[in-house]
C-alpha cells in the first residue's frame, strides 16, 4: 500500500490529550502521517502543543502534536518532528483501519494552475506584499517576507491579472478572507473562506493565464 504523505485516511480513532489536560476522549474524523483532525476545538488557540495519546485495538500511540487550524468542526493538528519508531506504529494503526475498510480521502479535489502574481496580504493592522505561486478555487499558495502562524485569518487581495510592479497595481480591491493552513518549504497554504461570485470570476480569469498542475508540491 504505497501511499503520499499528505492522504489522509478518514478512521475513527480515540484520542486523548495527555499534557497538558485536555480531557477527551476526542474522535478523529482522518489521520496522516503528518497529522491528524479531531471532531473537536475546545478551547484551543492555532499554535498550542499538546501531547496526545492515539489509540486503535492494543495500540497506544503517543504523539507531541501542534494546532494547524480550528474550524466550526473540530482542529487539526500536525506531528511534531516524528520519529521512524512513530511513523511505523502509526503506519500499523492505518493499514489496520484499511483493512477494515476505512477509504483514503483526498480534500484538495480543485484543479490548481501554477500562476504568479503579487498580492496583497493583510494580517490585522499589517500589510505586506506576497507573490502567489498557484491557486485554485478554494486556495492558495504565497510566499513573502512574513508568514503569518498556521490558523490566523488574513484578507488576500487579488489583481485582475498578471502584474509585474507596483505602478501596475489595480485601482480596486478585491479580495477574500482566508484561514493559514500550514507552511511548506517555500510559502505558506491558504484557503478562502465565503469567497464572492465576483472574487471566484476573477480567479477563473487569472488561472486562464496559468498552467494546470497535479503535482503534490504545495497541497492546500
Amino acid at each position: 500500500m504505497i501511499r503520499t504523505r499528505e492522504d489522509r485516511l478518514e478512521a475513527t480513532l480515540t484520542v486523548n490529550g495527555v499534557s497538558p489536560p485536555q480531557g477527551g476522549p476526542f474522535l478523529t474524523r482522518d489521520i496522516s502521517q503528518s497529522g491528524f483532525y479531531i471532531l473537536s476545538n475546545k478551547g484551543w488557540a492555532p499554535g498550542d502543543m499538546s501531547h496526545f495519546t492515539i489509540r486503535h485495538k492494543n495500540r497506544r500511540l503517543r504523539v507531541m502534536a501542534r494546532l494547524a487550524r480550528l474550524d466550526r468542526m473540530g482542529s487539526g493538528w500536525t506531528f511534531l518532528d516524528p520519529s521512524p519508531a512513530l511513523t511505523s506504529v502509526l503506519s500499523e494503526i492505518m493499514a489496520d483501519c484499511f483493512a477494515e475498510g476505512a477509504a483514503f480521502c483526498d480534500r484538495r479535489t480543485q484543479k490548481r494552475w501554477v500562476f504568479q502574481s503579487l498580492a496583497l496580504l493583510r494580517d490585522g493592522w499589517s500589510e505586506s506584499l506576497v507573490v502567489v505561486q498557484n491557486l485554485s478555487s478554494t486556495g492558495v499558495f504565497l510566499n513573502g517576507d512574513v508568514r503569518p502562524k498556521p490558523g490566523a485569518s488574513v484578507y488576500l487581495q487579488m489583481p485582475q491579472r498578471a502584474i509585474l510592479s507596483l505602478e501596475e497595481w489595480p485601482s480596486f480591491a478585491l479580495g477574500c478572507t482566508g484561514q493559514v493552513v500550514h507552511h511548506r518549504e517555500g510559502g505558506f497554504g491558504l484557503r478562502f473562506e465565503s469567497p464572492s461570485d465576483g472574487f471566484r470570476k476573477t480567479l477563473l480569469n487569472l488561472a486562464a493565464s496559468g498552467v494546470e498542475t497535479s503535482s503534490p508540491g504545495q497541497p492546500r
